[in-house]
C-alpha cells in the first residue's frame, strides 16, 4: 500500500505458481501472459483509492480433453 497526497494505492498479485483450468480442471504452471488491472474503489478517509491487481493467464495443456473450436479455449 502506498499513500501519497490524496491517493491511496494498493498493490496485489497472485501468490500461487499454478492455476486450474475452469473447463477441464487440469493444473498448469505455464504462464501465457501477464497484465495489470487498475480498479478505482470508494474513497478511504477522503482519499481516492486505486487497486493495482497483477493478473496472469495460463496455458491449458490437457492430455485427454479437447475443447474443440478455438485456440482461445486452450488458455486459462
Amino acid at each position: 500500500m502506498l499513500a501519497a497526497g490524496l491517493t491511496v494505492r494498493v498493490y496485489a498479485g497472485p501468490s500461487s505458481v499454478a492455476a486450474r483450468c475452469p473447463d477441464c480442471s487440469t493444473v498448469s504452471r505455464r504462464v501465457h501472459s501477464r497484465y495489470e488491472r487498475q480498479l478505482l474503489d470508494a474513497p478511504v478517509a477522503g482519499r481516492e483509492t486505486v487497486l493495482h491487481l497483477r493478473v496472469r493467464r495460463f496455458f491449458c495443456t490437457p492430455t485427454d480433453w479437447y475443447a474443440g473450436s478455438s485456440p482461445s479455449n486452450s488458455t486459462v
